[in-house]
């Protein structure tokens, strides 16, 4: 072997060697470069959504704001109807049984006067027939007479 050939064969070698050398190193770096792009765009779509949200959020709390007071004010205004028809209800009942009192008090009233007149009669036989004896007073000029009490005698019709 010459030496020409010699140190041809050996340029060839370390060539083959720089270029075996480098090829797993090729790899990764591709894969380095892929993760780092992943990771910008990773970051980046999490900052545009971050921006989305941010803007996103006074309208939620303006929206919130104006739920919440409109829920109180129909809550409140749902009671007072509630309240306002319960009392008209209630109104009602207390005049219907105001009402009732007195027909009940003219009903014991006129109740006590008759049995007040009908515990004065009686119902004796006068001459063998049924007589009707009343209250002192209820007759001015009687047929009849009954342990003082004016009577009539009841007809058969």
């Amino acid at each position: 072997m010459t030496g020409q050939t010699w140190r041809h064969r050996e340029s060839k070698r370390r060539v083959i060697e720089e270029l075996t050398a480098s090829e797993p190193a090729r790899p990764v770096g591709n894969s380095r470069r892929a993760a780092r792009n992943a990771l910008r765009t990773i970051e980046r779509d999490t900052e545009a959504a971050t921006g989305r949200m941010r803007a996103l959020l006074p309208r939620a709390w303006l929206r919130s704001l104006a739920v919440g007071p409109s829920l109180s004010l129909g809550t409140c205004a749902e009671s007072w109807a509630t309240m306002q028809w319960s009392w008209t209800g209630i109104q009602s009942q207390t005049e219907t049984v105001a009402v009732l009192d007195f027909d009940i008090g003219e009903i014991r009233r006129t109740l006590a006067r008759t049995e007040a007149d009908a515990w004065r009669t009686a119902l004796p036989k006068i001459e063998e027939e049924q007589a009707v004896a009343l209250s002192a007073g209820k007759l001015d000029k009687p047929r009849w007479i009954w342990r003082g009490r004016p009577a009539a005698k009841q007809s058969r019709e």
